[in-house]
């Protein structure tokens, strides 16, 4: 269970066992599952140590192998892709017990002046006003029993938007807005809310490719897992601020559902994230129509766009 920011502090911790080898404890949490977030904010922990402090990660892509076990340590192998005079490029492997559960390509940038936009913060309801995610954990049969051992991440769930603008061929909204933040102060460097948003920008997304059925995580008949993960950084940003997690589900198709986040902080977009997750259904269950859904055309200035 992570139930404080120190413990989270903690679970980002490594212990270094050799060169450019780092070792990650396991979140011990009781179902015995390894949450995919756990392992990629690790990584991104370990690719951090071999670039100086300076330089910043801005790009990550990881793809989920298998399954890992929340008992057991994970062991991080990175490589030294390459260094330039701005840029640092790593690759990190995560394995357990000699079975490799995650692979990830990071870019570090030192940062610099230029060309500066973004797109406005899309509307959405107060925080205070949305549900708390520990909260909705307690109806296990619509929640992962996991997000109610996540007490150090405040995620609050926005409600629904009665408005359709951009539905999808089911007719239902493709999407979900989430709050989140650390729940207290986090003393540390930047890096470090950037693993803690590599961390819970894991959770809740691929929610957004199931709200076009009906359906929940533990719907009956169906297995929801993550297949990749990409982050891209924008900006400079706090991890225990407030973030909007603005989502959509554009598609899902072959027992695939496509997702994409884009987040944002007091106003500006910080990051981007893009996943695609396994939708497996039973056949006892599935009658072909829950297999795709598809976003109908709509104007290019739609928010939604």
């Amino acid at each position: 269970m992570v139930d404080t920011v120190r413990e989270l502090l903690d679970l980002l911790t490594l212990r270094c066992d050799g060169p450019d080898t780092y070792i990650g404890s396991a979140d011990q949490m009781p179902a015995g599952a390894l949450f995919g977030g756990h392992v990629v904010g690790q990584a991104l922990v370990a690719a951090s140590q071999t670039v100086s402090d300076q330089r910043l990660p801005h790009s990550v892509h990881c793809l989920f192998v298998a399954p890992g076990r929340s008992e057991r340590p994970i062991d991080y192998r990175v490589a030294r892709v390459g260094d330039g005079g701005s840029f640092s490029r790593r690759r990190v492997v995560a394995t357990q017990v000699g079975r490799e559960l995650l692979t990830m390509q990071a870019s570090f940038h030192i940062g610099e002046t230029g060309l500066t936009h973004d797109r406005e913060q899309p509307l959405a309801p107060d925080p205070d006003s949305c549900t708390p995610l520990t909260g909705l954990a307690a109806d296990p049969e619509r929640w992962p029993d996991m997000y109610g051992q996540w007490g150090a991440i405040d995620v609050r769930v926005a409600p629904r938007p009665p408005v359709l603008p951009r539905p999808t061929s089911t007719g239902k909204t493709p999407g979900a807005q989430v709050w989140l933040r650390v729940s207290a102060e986090l003393v540390g460097p930047q890096v470090m809310h950037s693993a803690v948003l590599a961390c819970v920008s894991d959770m809740t997304l691929l929610g957004a490719a199931l709200a076009p059925h009906g359906i929940s995580h533990r719907h009956p008949g169906y297995r929801v897992a993550s297949l990749d993960h990409c982050l891209w950084i924008h900006a400079p940003f706090r991890a225990d601020e407030w973030m909007l997690y603005h989502q959509i589900s554009p598609v899902a198709a072959a027992g695939r559902g496509f997702c994409r986040g884009e987040i944002y902080q007091a106003g500006r977009h910080i990051a981007t994230v893009v996943q695609e997750g396994l939708i497996r259904t039973d056949k006892s269950v599935s009658d072909g129509r829950n297999a795709t859904h598809v976003v109908e055309a709509a104007t290019a200035n739609h928010r939604y766009s």
